[in-house]
């Protein structure tokens, strides 16, 4: 591998690049692309839009490797919290693309679907979830009294990739409306494709958390 983030893995490097870091921008392919025809890159990267209109007009190909999209016995689930038409589409999409994800039903209470997410993630009957909503600060503030749960909110694509590196969240609340159809897949398929294991020194006691529930 070279400090650009590339590696062949066996492959001829003058006609496929492997792009083994999560975000591939335009300037990436401006100083990494030599001859190549095929872009090669993880289940969960983000590819942004001007990279893919660089990659189209040059008529290179973008290939996604395999990941773990076939269907477990507890999987993703992605809600809102009411019908955004963006975010039924997004879901579909990646579903069409054979990525198992179960789009949950609508979020009408988010206090009521942070309550029983969050125990349905404790239990094992779930392995994450994505929840697009007007307030995900309230539902990661509520859903991280819980030990078993690491809850981001976020809004961007950029916070969406620094979360997935530094804390691997197994719950995401996202800012709605305002996201883009591309946005809201992207951020969605960054999750669901990856199995969310807590980094070290983020473990904590429930007991040792001072956001926890005293009774």
């Amino acid at each position: 591998m070279n400090q650009a983030g590339v590696t062949t893995n066996g492959h001829d490097p003058s006609s496929v690049l492997h792009w083994t870091r999560g975000l591939l921008t335009v300037e990436d392919l401006r100083h990494s692309l030599n001859g190549h025809r095929t872009v090669c890159v993880s289940a969960r990267a983000i590819v942004t839009p001007q990279a893919q209109d660089h990659l189209r007009s040059a008529r290179i190909a973008v290939v996604r490797e395999a990941s773990a999209t076939h269907p477990t016995a507890a999987g993703w689930v992605v809600a809102q919290e009411r019908e955004f038409p963006l975010v039924r589409s997004a879901v579909q999409a990646l579903i069409r693309e054979g990525i198992a994800v179960k789009f949950g039903e609508s979020a009408a209470s988010l206090l009521t679907w942070t309550r029983t997410t969050v125990e349905a993630i404790e239990h094992g009957a779930m392995l994450g979830a994505v929840l697009l909503c007007t307030d995900p600060a309230l539902v990661s503030c509520l859903a991280n009294r819980n030990a078993a749960v690491r809850a981001v909110s976020l809004c961007t694509l950029a916070q969406a990739a620094q979360a997935s590196l530094t804390v691997s969240p197994n719950l995401v609340a996202v800012e709605m409306p305002g996201r883009t159809f591309y946005e809201i897949r992207q951020i969605v398929r960054m999750f669901v494709t990856g199995v969310p294991t807590c980094p070290d020194g983020l473990a904590i006691r429930k007991e040792q958390c001072s956001c926890a529930s005293r009774k």
